[in-house]
């Protein structure tokens, strides 16, 4: 199993027995070999609380060993896939997640509380 783990938070992250640094906005690709991966804040959050915070998102999975083809948001087998996946998004065929605009107002709404709270 392969992995990918991309740091988005502005401390540095420790990954594994080595202690690999990822900074900020680094993407680290790991071999994994079915093993689990320790991830480690590298420094203390700057507020005098001496707590250690990381924000990463780790994409891991097993290879299918299929051809990819991949343009914009979309990732299919073939390029006639990728059309077609075009065409379905411009005519509506898509649909609509339920519940999403919610979701999104009540993200917005938190984040929002978290900068005036001075968390972002």
């Amino acid at each position: 199993m392969d992995a990918m783990v991309y740091n988005y938070h502005p401390a540095s992250i420790l990954i594994g027995q080595e202690k690999t640094k990822v900074n900020e906005s680094q993407l680290a690709i790991l071999k994994t070999q079915g093993k689990p991966v320790e991830f480690e804040a590298a420094e203390s959050v700057d507020d005098g609380s001496g707590k250690k915070e990381a924000r990463v998102l780790v994409l891991a999975g097993t290879p299918i060993g299929e051809k990819v083809a991949r343009y914009g948001p979309f990732v299919m087998n073939t390029e006639d896939e990728l059309r077609q996946a075009f065409k379905d998004m411009q005519t509506g065929h898509f649909g609509e997640i339920p519940g999403s605009f919610e979701r999104m107002r009540k993200t917005d709404e938190a984040n929002a509380k978290r900068k005036q709270a001075g968390k972002e």
